[in-house]
């Protein structure tokens, strides 16, 4: 997450700034029917900021089909200059108007979620209900996105509107170390939101705004209450980097992230068939091709960098309960963690990865919650065996 510390105590500055009115990106004509904004969230990192900015504004349509948005939180003047050098006519600044928010003292170590998530709330409804975004993009500043990040979206945002079993499209691989992935052509299916450079469509607004949380806004996305049930679109090889150290995470996952692999083409968006991804057309190949695979256990994986065979041999490692996935996944270099009882990745509680370029399914070899997929199943209620 971004850097959204509490205000300085006693300084006035931030929350005394008001909104500024701004103009229409250029071609819009004060509304934005029909056209995508990409927004950056900003607070106090200059220089993110600026190297999230020039990646963003180099890769995007020329076309009056999207525009950059920077929604700042709070009034810091070096935050300010860096949209107004690098951003000039094509990026519209939105300013937040911080307040200080009353947060319960057993949460005050949280507080910068809570701004947050705050400003979230604020410049989507700015974005969508006041400008008439089609839909959003969303980045924060401390965020670079691969060259045919763009590309992917709009091959990809057409399945929104036609399969309402997704939430999002995601430009993240959670599991995107170079060893885990090897084909940049590759989309899957994941009950998994993994943030990170995803698309927010005008109906979700509708539907997430009027009850968006105080804080956390992501593992309160990934409740199944606000999922249902829903799956998001992630690629193998990760659109977006995040190099954020220093922030409201303050990097709790920043080694981890550090190697992440960001793709550099080998993929044609144009000519992908999308239907392969809609539900009932992915999930019996999907299926199919996980009871196919051949079990295996870690150890009789082959080793790391063994040649390629020229035919790979897709292999099934089982898991017999979460914590053993926990103890698998961190042998094999994967994720571990669970929200919502939902593995990093996970589809139908299936990890995929690679190894050697062959796919590899870590699998669980009993019956999962069949509504949320979660695979933490309370032991007390599983028949006896």
């Amino acid at each position: 997450g971004s850097a959204h510390a509490p205000p300085d105590s006693g300084s006035t500055s931030a929350s005394a700034i008001e909104a500024t009115a701004v103009q229409p990106a250029p071609g819009v004509s004060g509304t934005g029917a029909g056209v995508r904004a990409v927004v950056i969230f900003a607070y106090n990192r200059p220089e993110y900021l600026e190297r999230a900015m020039r990646s963003v504004l180099a890769h995007m349509p020329k076309d009056g089909s999207h525009v950059c948005v920077v929604s700042q939180d709070g009034a810091d003047p070096a935050v300010a200059a860096v949209v107004g050098r690098v951003g000039g006519a094509q990026t519209v600044h939105l300013r937040h108007t911080r307040t200080e928010l009353s947060i319960p003292p057993n949460q005050k170590r949280f507080a910068g979620y809570y701004y947050l998530s705050t400003h979230y709330k604020w410049a989507l409804g700015e974005l969508f209900d006041v400008r008439g975004y089609e839909s959003v993009i969303i980045l924060e500043d401390d965020i670079e996105i691969a060259p045919d990040f763009f590309d992917y979206f709009g091959a990809m945002a057409p399945l929104l509107e036609r399969d309402t079993s997704l939430l999002t499209v995601s430009a993240f691989a959670d599991n995107g170390q170079p060893g885990l992935v090897h084909d940049p052509a590759a989309v899957y299916r994941s009950d998994f939101f993994p943030g990170l450079g995803w698309l927010m469509t005008r109906a979700l607004w509708a539907e997430l705004g009027p009850k968006w949380p105080l804080a956390f806004w992501d593992d309160w996305l990934r409740e199944p209450a606000n999922r249902r049930g829903r799956a998001s679109i992630r690629p193998e090889v990760s659109r977006t980097y995040t190099y954020g150290v220093k922030g409201v995470s303050s990097g709790q996952f920043s080694n981890f992230l550090k190697n992440m692999q960001l793709a550099q083409g080998g993929a044609d968006w144009a000519s992908f068939d999308v239907r392969t991804l809609t539900k009932a057309e992915y999930d019996q190949a999907f299926r199919a091709k996980v009871a196919a695979a051949r079990e295996s256990t870690v150890e009789a994986l082959p080793a790391k960098a063994e040649p390629e065979p020229s035919a790979c041999i897709e292999r099934r490692v089982p898991y017999s309960s979460h914590k053993e996935f926990e103890r698998l996944a961190k042998a094999l270099g994967l994720m571990s963690e669970l929200k919502a009882g939902v593995p990093r990745t996970g589809y139908e509680g299936v990890v995929t990865f690679r190894r050697n370029g062959c796919l590899v399914y870590l699998a669980p070899s009993y019956p999962i919650n069949p509504e949320t997929h979660s695979i933490v199943i309370d032991e007390h209620l599983q028949p006896p065996k």
